[in-house]
């Protein structure tokens, strides 16, 4: 799975466990919505830690890469291209 697809993925099922939340806090206070709301959460938080923690990763170093999966295109710890490979020119940011 490619790294932009991952981190797309991420995103939508973040704003997918947003809008469980919100329409739970809707909900009568003793109804089963809100228990299997919270259950549904979890489960997909947990598939968002699982995606991230395995493919959230760089293709070249296999570090993990810890934030802004969707829009990244050089590695912060190898400094190469995600996507083609290539190693960035010039000095690094880095002190």
């Amino acid at each position: 799975m490619k790294l932009k697809n991952v981190g797309k993925t991420i995103y939508i099922l973040l704003i997918l466990i947003v809008v469980i939340s919100v329409l739970s806090m809707i909900a009568p206070d003793s109804s089963a919505v809100r228990l299997w709301s919270v259950f549904l959460c979890t489960a997909l938080l947990i598939v968002c830690v699982i995606l991230w923690l395995t493919f959230g990763r760089c293709p070249y170093c296999r570090r993990l890469i810890l934030v802004n999966l969707r829009g990244i295109e050089v590695c912060p710890h190898c400094r190469r291209n995600i996507e083609t490979g290539k190693k960035k020119k010039g000095k690094s940011s880095r002190a």
